[in-house]
């Protein structure tokens, strides 16, 4: 909406150009005559209507350079929190608004033989530099000679400036913290949105050779030798800057026929309650039947034990016996 804005404003300001109507008198007997001289006698008349679009056009122009905050996230959150809380903003000049007409109009009614409130717009004038802190001092003491109205307008500087004052503040508090959490992925989306309207505005032949020159169609490799998978932006960095002790790179032995089925992730639901669950019950199992074996094994060494003692036993007795026959 702003481009469009910024383009009629363009076209009107052609169209009310001062050069253009100084061109069949720029060396004429003028102040300021010469070559693409605005300063003509026949300029006069477009003037303020060409300072007029001058000023919209380059507010929107600065308007419009606000998309660069994209480049920098701080910023972006900065701009995305600014135009969130210019709402509660807005809502606090409403009721000012309402204010002003409510106690202008009634000071009008009450016709007090004021000059700052001899009316209902000077009056109206007059309340908002009471609430821009801009009203002069001074003229308070003559107000004070009008009981009903300076009582009237302490009412309104009460309601204006320290009610409604500090429930701005704290609407505005509000609403950032209710923002602050999200803030980032508003950035995020963002960022997103006016890239996409960026590059939908860029003509076919140039994006085209600007995704030729970001090479998707080679693989990148992931160590050196190493070669991966095609469709990313390779970007080198220090092995020390982010050392890790896992590997990050899932492999899968066997063919890599596209018309094989995908191989199960074993890690897949790795950290899930379920999955811990499982582990817990293969240990408790391994546990007993170690448990067991070595039961087992403590009572078979017992039972060898006490054959061979018997054994041992019954051989001494036979030759004991065989030595006194």
């Amino acid at each position: 909406a702003a481009q469009v804005a910024v383009t009629i404003c363009m076209l009107l300001m052609l169209i009310q150009e001062p050069i253009f109507a100084c061109l069949g008198n720029m060396n004429g007997d003028f102040a300021g005559s010469g070559l693409f001289t605005t300063h003509c006698p026949q300029a006069e008349a477009r003037m303020d209507v060409y300072s007029v679009l001058s000023e919209i056009t380059v507010l929107l122009h600065w308007f419009l350079i606000t998309d660069l905050c994209i480049f920098s996230m701080r910023l972006c959150c900065y701009f995305l929190t600014c135009s969130r809380v210019l709402v509660e903003l807005l809502h606090y000049l409403i009721a000012v608004l309402f204010l002003v007409l409510a106690f202008s109009s009634a000071i009008g009614a009450y016709g007090p033989n004021l000059y700052d409130f001899d009316s209902i717009p000077e009056g109206a004038l007059s309340l908002f530099k009471i609430v821009l802190g801009t009203y002069e001092n001074r003229r308070f003491d003559t107000i004070r000679e009008e009981p009903q109205i300076y009582t009237l307008l302490a009412i309104f500087t009460l309601i204006s400036l320290i009610f409604l004052g500090s429930l701005l503040i704290a609407q505005i508090a509000g609403a950032f913290t209710k923002l602050y959490a999200d803030i980032k992925n508003y950035a995020v989306l963002f960022r997103a949105g006016i890239t996409v309207e960026t590059v939908r505005s860029a003509r076919p032949k140039r994006w085209a050779s600007f995704l030729a020159s970001l090479k998707f169609q080679e693989r990148i490799e992931f160590n050196e030798g190493d070669i991966g998978l095609t469709g990313g932006i390779q970007i080198l960095e220090p092995s020390t800057l982010n050392p890790t002790t896992d590997e990050t790179i899932r492999r899968y032995g066997g063919s890599t026929d596209a018309d094989n089925p995908w191989p199960e992730d074993e890690f897949k639901d790795q950290g899930s309650l379920e999955a811990r669950l499982k582990r817990l019950e293969k240990l408790v199992i391994r546990a007993t039947k170690a448990m067991i074996k070595g039961k087992n094994g403590e009572t078979d060494g017992l039972s060898m034990s006490g054959s061979l003692s018997m054994s041992s036993f019954a051989d001494q007795s036979g030759s004991s016996g065989q030595s006194q026959g």
